[in-house]
């Protein structure tokens, strides 16, 4: 592990939830949580997180392939953002966009930029989901993803 690079205490609720948030530069970290049960004895949870800028033209992270976004459910209307990049210059993924069963965009990403977001409307007819798919070859090796959006089949009613 490396240095440490924030601290906090916190204290749980009454179901054993606390939030803690930070401010924190691009680049992949560790949160380690610890704490004691109610026994006294120490517990210790490790989470690794990636932080990412998804306006930035370079990756902070040394990672081959990412795919990540804000959000995988939405609603017609909303836009959908999906961040991700790659840890080499050269070359660059191939992305697909795919609804049922029909490939709605299919090209490559811009040669040199080791991040860049992609940008879809979401329309009515998007309803039911859809796939993005991401296939990058470096060094002999195929990273291939793909993630489902899913899209409300009916619009969600705000509660009482």
């Amino acid at each position: 592990m490396g240095k440490v690079v924030a601290e906090k205490g916190f204290t749980t609720d009454t179901n054993g939830v606390a939030k803690l948030s930070f401010k924190l530069a691009a680049g992949a970290y560790r949160a380690v949580l610890e704490t004691q049960d109610r026994f006294g004895k120490k517990v210790t949870g490790k989470l690794p997180l990636q932080v990412i800028q998804p306006e930035a033209a370079k990756l902070a992270i040394r990672i081959p392939q990412l795919l990540a976004a804000p959000d995988w459910e939405l609603q017609p209307g909303q836009e959908f953002m999906r961040c991700g990049g790659r840890a080499m210059k050269r070359g660059g993924p191939f992305i697909e966009i795919e609804h049922r069963h029909q490939m709605v965009q299919r090209y490559w990403t811009k040669a040199g930029q080791t991040q860049q977001p992609i940008k879809l409307a979401v329309t009515e007819s998007m309803r039911g989901g859809f796939f993005v798919h991401v296939t990058y070859v470096r060094e002999n090796r195929a990273y291939l993803e793909s993630r489902k959006v899913r899209v409300a089949v009916q619009n969600q009613e705000p509660g009482p």
